[in-house]
């Protein structure tokens, strides 16, 4: 558990650092508290889920370097598959039907309507 709390502060902490870079940019953004507690804890929620489920993977295969390439090849075709960087309507067919599966466009689609 101490691990999963440790990302979720790290996850706070990233939202107020571009909370204030977006500030600092004047970005024109909706600087309402509730949004603001809602991306918060958009981030906790998704922080923790990403911790525990390296923490379940740790458990898992036992070794560090196994760990870490297991990690990178189920982050990033996740990360990829979101609609962080693009839309996706733009994604390939193909490619599409891993939206259904990943966690991460629904933290995208929860932060931006934040």
């Amino acid at each position: 558990m101490p691990d999963g709390f440790a990302a979720a502060i790290r996850g706070v902490s990233q939202v107020v650092v571009i909370q204030a870079l977006s500030a600092i940019l004047q970005v024109g953004l909706d600087y309402n508290r509730l949004r603001l507690i809602a991306a918060a804890v958009v981030a906790v929620i998704a922080a923790g889920f990403f911790a525990s489920l390296s923490m379940v993977l740790a458990g898992v295969v036992v070794s560090r370097d196994r760990l870490i390439g297991i990690g990178q090849a189920i982050t990033m075709p996740l990360f990829f598959a979101s609609s962080a960087l693009y839309p996706v309507s733009a994604m390939p067919a193909r490619i599409r039907w891993l939206r259904v599966v990943n966690p991460s466009p629904m933290e995208v689609e929860a932060l931006r309507a934040c």
